[in-house]
């Protein structure tokens, strides 16, 4: 799997099994982030308290393709669950949380699944990577293009 800047979302389709292309997927998830914006927005801090204003800010940059910046690409797992009605289970590099389930909002979701959308999280030397768990081995290193917040 590339280090591209899109690696969250190259995981989340094969591990889901769909057909559709990273762009299609990174557009569908930030038009679900837009259409239930108060449940997002609350995660944003600004000094100014003008979080409307980073939300449209950080949405507009996580809708373009390559891009993984601000607190709302931290959301990405979040807003996958909430998508599919799936529970994002992410197997993390970090000992004190080497697993991680992320859970969907019932309310947000048309379909409750059983079977989650299980991803692998690396981060070495500060490099961060998604990959699908299974494909852990395929993995591309270095992955400078793959950061939270980078």
């Amino acid at each position: 799997m590339t280090a591209d800047g899109n690696c969250f979302f190259h995981a989340v389709l094969i591990s889901t099994g769909e057909t559709s292309d990273v762009d299609a997927l990174r557009k569908r998830v930030c038009d679900h982030m837009k259409s239930h914006k108060d449940t997002y927005t609350g995660y944003l801090t600004t000094q100014d308290h003008k979080e409307d204003d980073a939300f449209e800010r950080e949405i507009q940059q996580l809708s373009e393709s390559g891009s993984w910046k601000g607190t709302l690409a931290d959301c990405l797992p979040m807003a996958v669950a909430n998508m599919y009605g799936k529970t994002v289970q992410i197997y993390s590099s970090n000992t004190t949380t080497p697993v991680q389930d992320v859970l969907p909002d019932i309310s947000l979701s048309e379909v409750i699944s059983n079977v989650p959308i299980t991803l692998a999280y690396l981060s070495v030397r500060g490099e961060e990577h998604f990959a699908k768990k299974e494909n852990l081995s395929f993995c591309a290193f270095p992955v400078a293009h793959c950061h939270f917040n980078g």
